[in-house]
């Protein structure tokens, strides 16, 4: 028995040795590096991924849409995982980044669940890092019109004489009292305004005059569908001009582009982005 004793004090120093060996470490930055075509484009940081924002609203025009890229990898723990033709392999759902169990994570949603930021049909945690391949090579570099890199794309976009708003631009409102028809001839009579970076030139409007002119006053969560249901959840918060921007332009093509834009200190994040606006739902 005197022998035993021993025994079992090591067998249980041991054991403890072994538990604090299985204890976590430190927690890593929720984050994920996104690259475009071998080059960075953009680091989602937490604030972005709370979003529940489309994979595809971080990158410049060209490579936004899932049926122009070729190939995702996603980078996880020390292990890559490709999709390829994900339009194809995952066929009318959205792309979207996100946080879940604590850490980044990726996943394929229908556009009605990333909308209540519900369960994806597909879905990988702990990413660290999103490669995308696009089908013609977009130089990420070259993304940034005036701003150098800011994410304002190029192309016929930002070519030829930029259009009127007119009556056949239609943003339908839905909110507790049913649905409001916006159109853009109502646009025009609004003052302008501009990005608060990036694109400084280009005048626009921020979604809350457009809300506002709508006769729609939000108490709650925002949800700005674009084009292929695309969509970003926007917080009260983000109608806050001290802390936020929802930024809307009519681009070359004739298309309503949203930016929403969010401030960090003294300098302002683009935290997502869509194009082809053409729902605004009030939760």
């Amino acid at each position: 028995m005197r022998r035993l004793v021993p025994l079992l004090i090591c067998c249980a120093l041991v054991a403890c040795k072994k538990e604090k060996k299985a204890e976590p470490t430190a927690n890593k930055p929720l984050a994920i590096e996104l690259v475009l075509d071998g080059k960075p484009a953009t680091r989602l940081d937490a604030s972005k991924l709370s979003a529940w924002a489309p994979l595809g609203s971080f990158l410049p025009s060209g490579a936004q849409n899932l049926d122009r890229w070729g190939a995702l990898e996603l980078t996880i723990g020390d292990k890559v995982e490709r999709v390829d033709d994900p339009a194809k392999t995952h066929p009318g759902l959205v792309a979207a980044v996100y946080p879940s169990q604590g850490a980044p994570a990726f996943g394929f949603f229908a556009p009605q669940d990333l909308a209540k930021k519900g369960k994806p049909q597909w879905e990988r945690v702990g990413v660290t890092k999103i490669a995308v391949t696009t089908r013609a090579p977009v130089d990420a570099a070259g993304q940034g019109g005036s701003g150098g890199g800011n994410g304002e794309g190029g192309g016929a976009e930002n070519e030829g004489d930029r259009p009127a708003p007119s009556a056949d631009l239609k943003i339908t409102i839905v909110g507790p009292a049913g649905e409001t028809i916006f159109t853009g001839d109502k646009l025009a009579p609004l003052p302008t305004t501009t990005a608060p970076v990036g694109d400084t030139d280009t005048p626009g409007w921020t979604l809350d005059q457009i809300l506002t002119a709508a006769g729609v006053s939000p108490k709650g969560k925002l949800v700005v569908y674009g084009e292929e249901g695309a969509n970003l959840i926007l917080e009260p918060s983000d109608l806050d001009p001290a802390t936020a921007k929802p930024f809307i332009k009519l681009n070359r093509s004739g298309q309503l582009r949203f930016r929403l834009f969010r401030k960090s200190g003294t300098t302002w994040d683009i935290a997502g982005e869509l194009r082809g606006i053409s729902r605004i739902e009030l939760k």
